[in-house]
């Protein structure tokens, strides 16, 4: 019986440790981690599906974004330990080759992630905010 419970216990804790992404309605994640940067222009139509379930995004934490959205394209480290993670959403100048010059913030999905790695602020390029 101890035996049991300890190996019940143990099942529990390793399953504990298992981040899940949630599932986005018609938002394909494959299509977009395979176009980072969004270089290959696929992102900018799953964008729209994304605004829609926006705050399903809120609260997530880091490695669930990861698996839902992939590595972000920029990050930056803010007071209080806080993060944005920032994904491109257009083709743009920083696709070609020997160009440096980098996107507004304006034109990326950021999402400002709390020093306690939850998902509080998501902010989309103007077009988007219908």
């Amino acid at each position: 019986m101890r035996i049991h419970l300890l190996l019940t216990l143990l099942v529990l804790i390793l399953l504990s440790g298992c981040e899940t992404a949630p599932h986005l309605d018609n938002f394909d994640t494959k299509v977009w981690k395979a176009d980072r940067y969004a270089c290959q222009g696929q992102r900018e139509a799953l964008v729209s599906s994304l605004y829609q379930q926006r705050e399903r995004l809120k609260g997530l934490n880091q490695a669930q974004i990861q698996l839902l959205l992939g590595k972000p394209d920029k990050q930056r480290l803010y007071e209080r330990n806080q993060k944005f993670y920032y994904y491109y959403i257009k083709s743009g100048a920083h696709c070609q080759e020997g160009y440096h010059t980098e996107a507004g913030l304006e034109q990326m999905l950021q999402l400002r992630i709390s020093a306690v790695d939850m998902v509080i602020e998501l902010s989309f390029p103007k077009e988007y905010n219908k």
